[in-house]
């Protein structure tokens, strides 16, 4: 591979990660402001409804943190396509780099799927309180896929560029921030 190509492959990577950082962090935004409007919803059928819209939301935030991590560590697009895959490929990130392993990245990505995706949006065995929950753990799943980016450059991707999280991260603030406009 030439240094013109590696460069060019390179910088395709770091686009593709970067807006799927963003498209992370627009999910999630999303995602409070479905719970929002399922608080304020008198209506108990529409309320679910929009909750389960929220948890949808909010798995698929989870979804593209991870596809962010696993582009910027140069897994292919058509190798993580499925839920199966990324599964599979972030467990293997995790057999290779200590970093990941150690923030427990494959059981926190299987257990939102479970919990958003499959207990909330398909079974709908959720509340707007225990969303709200869930949506920390959400954000802290963000919160730390940025934190490995920043501190340890991906292999050959040494020139990453970084889009700003929309929040405070937790590691510099001391704590996740609630969800907004959400409080008792």
């Amino acid at each position: 591979m030439t240094t013109a190509t590696r460069f060019t492959s390179e910088s395709r990577r770091d686009k593709a990660m970067s807006i799927l950082l963003e498209e992370a962090e627009l999910f999630y935004e999303a995602s409070l402001d479905e719970l929002a409007k399922a608080r304020s919803e008198a209506d108990a059928q529409k309320r679910s409804v929009l909750v389960r819209d929220a948890a949808e939301k909010a798995w698929n935030a989870s979804v593209k943190a991870v596809e962010a991590l696993l582009t910027a560590y140069g897994y292919d697009p058509e190798d993580i396509k499925t839920y199966k895959m990324k599964r599979d490929k972030l467990e293997e990130l995790e057999s290779k780099n200590p970093q990941v392993r150690d923030m427990n990245l494959s059981d926190r990505f299987a257990a939102r799927e479970q919990k958003l995706h499959i207990r909330c949006l398909y079974d709908g065995d959720c509340t707007a309180e225990w969303l709200e929950e869930e949506l920390k753990k959400v954000k802290r799943l963000i919160d730390d896929v940025y934190s490995l980016l920043a501190s340890q450059a991906a292999p050959d991707s040494t020139n990453a560029t970084l889009p700003e999280p929309q929040h405070p991260s937790p590691l510099s603030t001391g704590k996740v921030p609630e969800p907004r406009g959400l409080g008792a």
